[in-house]
């Protein structure tokens, strides 16, 4: 039963690491299009976790 459970447990993980992967992936595409907007989300956000 339990390996049952961790082979489901490491399916649903590699199924959410997949669709995270494609959103990353289709994010950065529309971000290489979008450099100036991706500069100016990225300034702040560095500046906030690098105090």
């Amino acid at each position: 039963m339990k390996i049952c459970d961790n082979i489901f447990k490491l399916a649903f993980l590699k199924k959410t690491l997949l669709s995270l992967f494609k959103i990353s992936n289709w994010t950065m595409k529309k971000i290489k299009k979008n450099k100036k907007i991706l500069i100016a989300i990225a300034i702040p956000i560095i500046g906030f976790s690098h105090p």
